[in-house]
């Protein structure tokens, strides 16, 4: 192998060596669960219900406690992907570790933030 090819090669990391082995791990897990999830979630609001989808129909389904519980943690399947992935991709760019707990905080911060946010705005449609 060229010297050349061999420089490169010491250089080249990998999105595992960068984010760690737990986040890779999770973020695929996650993609996973929420093609599930999301499946499930068209599944009962166009199928799952009888006659059309209606403002009434989706609000009696929301009240359940299941159901509200589902969307709850649909919303915090799909928070964590995003957030993860950005994290990825901001650790693209050679963060140093101060830097990198500091975006780690941060990003946790908002995850929590958009959590609490969204969950919210279910609340009054609880029985």
């Amino acid at each position: 192998m060229s010297p050349a090819a061999q420089s490169h090669l010491s250089t080249q990391h990998s999105a595992l060596s960068t984010q760690g082995m737990w986040p890779w791990v999770l973020q695929r897990f996650s993609g996973v669960l929420i093609l599930g999830l999301l499946g499930l979630h068209f599944w009962v609001t166009h199928f799952g219900t009888a006659g059309p989808v209606t403002f009434e129909n989706v609000v009696e389904r929301v009240r359940l406690p299941l159901w509200f519980h589902f969307d709850v943690a649909l919303l915090a399947v799909i928070i964590y992907h995003a957030l993860n992935g950005t994290r990825t991709i901001i650790l693209d760019f050679g963060l140093t570790p101060w830097k990198t707990r500091v975006m780690d905080c941060c990003l946790v911060v908002l995850g929590l933030a958009m959590l609490v946010f969204g969950s919210w705005g279910l609340l009054p449609f609880r029985g």
